[in-house]
């Protein structure tokens, strides 16, 4: 059943039908490696990360 999806979908010699693969590909690795990344924080990194649009800002002179 895929088989045939897939067949008529990349079985194509166009070599342009690659760049939308490759784009959901990087896509996909990109938006995995962040959601791991922020699953991995702890409680006090994500404490003081959410503080910081409320922290007092510095007046460089």
């Amino acid at each position: 059943m895929y088989g045939q999806l897939f067949g008529k979908l990349f079985g194509h010699t166009d070599p342009l039908l690659v760049f939308p693969v490759i784009s959901l590909a990087i896509f996909l690795i990109t938006f995995t490696s962040v959601v791991a990344r922020t699953m991995r924080k702890s409680k006090q990194e994500m404490a003081a990360m959410a503080e910081l649009p409320l922290c007092e800002e510095t007046h460089h002179e």
